[in-house]
């Protein structure tokens, strides 16, 4: 009987336990393809349940799997997997950056313990790490006047923390944030980036059935499939319009003065050059003269004078 007793405690203490166990989405995103890690995705449509040892190995071969210019790690405190949904209209940029990707993962549940709150530092650290990265960009408050505009081909980890999302007016905060992101990578010079969007707080209200962030985007075919949606290579060949000018332009044919055709056509013209040039030869000939007779009259009275 006391047998009995102690295991309905402990499984009335696993019940407990799994139902006080804290959750967070988390979004992974890639403009440039990341290949291999559908099948994560895969299993955690499958079992709606992701633990936290896991989700580092997936965000490890994330960030490893292809370099990209420029790495942001995005914390949003009280984030739940609803608020994609219930303010889509407050976070456009994430939404557009997602849909345009070529590897997107998802996970509304991810389960995470005690020292989760450190994850971003592990991730960033990896990040420099794995890809020799001396640059970083921490922004904690005023986000985007705190973010310095770089124009170096140097890659960078960008750190975002917003503040706890409140209860009240989320729409506010969310499109707050979502300006935010939208500011940061505008000013990337580089649309190669990677995300990592979650909450390193938890919440417990979401563990029994999360809503799906964003079905119509991940449920569309290419984001099951590895394709590479945004690479482009200055090998591949084109198809250019054919070209239509206004301006053929100009006939290789040799121009003289006594060629009829010519003179016909320019006749008038050539004749008011002739006439323009001889009348002001002869009027700097005329005036010429006279400035000539003066000079002479000029002398004759001086010499005059002197004889007198």
């Amino acid at each position: 009987m006391r047998l009995f007793t102690l295991r309905n405690l402990a499984f009335l203490g696993t019940l407990i336990s799994s139902s006080l166990q804290e959750s967070v989405p988390a979004v992974l995103s890639s403009h440039q393809l990341t290949s291999g890690l559908l099948k994560y995705q895969e299993d955690y449509d499958s079992a709606n349940v992701l633990p936290q040892e896991l989700f580092l190995e997936i965000a490890e071969k994330f960030i490893s799997g292809s370099r990209s210019d420029a790495y942001l790690f995005i914390n949003i405190p009280g984030l739940r997997a609803s608020d994609f949904s219930d303010h889509r209209e407050q976070l456009k940029t994430i939404e557009k950056y997602l849909e345009t990707s070529s590897t997107a993962l998802r996970f509304e549940n991810l389960e995470i313990e005690q020292e989760w709150e450190e994850v971003f530092d592990k991730l960033v650290s990896y990040t420099e790490e794995e890809w020799d990265i001396t640059d970083r960009i921490e922004l904690w408050s005023d986000h985007i006047d705190a973010f310095e505009r770089y124009i170096d081909w140097r890659p960078r980890t960008v750190r975002i923390e917003f503040e706890q999302a409140p209860a009240g007016n989320r729409a506010g905060f969310f499109a707050y944030c979502d300006r935010t992101i939208k500011h940061v990578l505008g000013q990337i010079p580089s649309s190669d980036t990677k995300i990592v969007l979650t909450s390193r707080t938890g919440n417990t209200e979401e563990t029994e059935s999360p809503t799906r962030i964003f079905s119509d985007i991940f449920e569309d075919p290419q984001k099951k499939t590895d394709i590479e949606k945004n690479k482009h290579t200055v090998q591949k060949k084109h198809e250019l319009n054919t070209p239509h000018p206004r301006f053929t332009g100009m006939v290789d044919s040799r121009l003289s003065l006594v060629d009829p055709a010519f003179l016909k056509q320019h006749g008038t013209t050539i004749k008011m050059i002739i006439i323009s040039s001889l009348t002001y030869a002869v009027a700097q000939l005329i005036l010429w003269n006279r400035t000539k007779g003066h000079t002479r009259l000029r002398q004759k009275v001086a010499e005059q004078k002197k004889n007198q």
